[in-house]
């Protein structure tokens, strides 16, 4: 999982990355995503004066108005930006197995063998056949054919 740490507020998206814990405010708040004017806006961009701001397309409707404002609340507080740069930290002691464990968590070991061949086939190869038929050499080919 990545946790984003809010410095400077410029190297986050304020709509597309995942900052906040509850998820993507994209996804959160649809109705008010699809009436912004910049999608891609950082957390900077969206700070004014210590208070949210937001460009929109043309004037919020009623319902727009609404989810706006319940979004502003939800995020509570105006972060203090400090001249430093954003983080993102990317599961901690991250490594490609620790990636795999929490995506799949531990799953039973699978017996490949056992759902692979059905029933009763013979070894590929036994004696110079091949499940019970004879290979023939490229020599025994052309003879044939002569």
């Amino acid at each position: 999982m990545t946790t984003f740490t809010v410095r400077n507020g410029k190297g986050i998206r304020f709509w597309k990355d995942r900052w906040l814990d509850s998820g993507k405010l994209q996804d959160l708040f649809p109705v008010v995503y699809k009436a912004a004017k910049d999608k891609d806006a950082t957390i900077y961009d969206m700070i004014a004066n210590g208070v949210w701001v937001c460009d929109f397309k043309r004037p919020l409707n009623l319902n727009e108005q609404l989810e706006w404002d319940i979004l502003r609340r939800d995020l509570n507080h105006v972060p203090g930006l400090v001249e430093a740069d954003d983080e993102l930290e990317i599961m901690e002691n991250f490594s490609t197995s620790r990636c795999y464990e929490r995506m799949y968590g531990n799953l039973e070991e699978c017996d490949f063998d056992k759902f692979l061949w059905k029933g009763n086939i013979p070894n590929k190869e036994r004696n110079g056949r091949v499940f019970g038929g004879r290979h023939k050499s490229v020599q025994e080919n052309i003879d044939l054919v002569k």
